[in-house]
């Protein structure tokens, strides 16, 4: 049975909260990826944002304004 260590990158993806949210679709498209981790400046995780998150969205939003940030 595979392990998720099997299965995972380890060149991550990220964005930063900042991004606007056509920076954040350009990015999923780009890399054929459904979702990816959030990252403030010191690299931590404080949110993911994915396809799913897209569908909320009003025009002009940053990716902190619609990630999940319970993770």
């Amino acid at each position: 049975m595979q392990t998720a260590k099997d299965v995972m990158t380890t060149r991550v993806v990220t964005i930063k909260p900042s991004a606007k949210v056509y920076e954040l679709t350009k990015l999923l498209s780009d890399h054929k990826i459904s979702g990816v981790p959030v990252v403030d400046d010191a690299g931590q995780v404080v949110g993911i944002a994915t396809e799913a998150d897209l569908l909320a969205i009003k025009r002009g939003n940053t990716v902190g304004d619609i990630m999940t940030k319970e993770v």
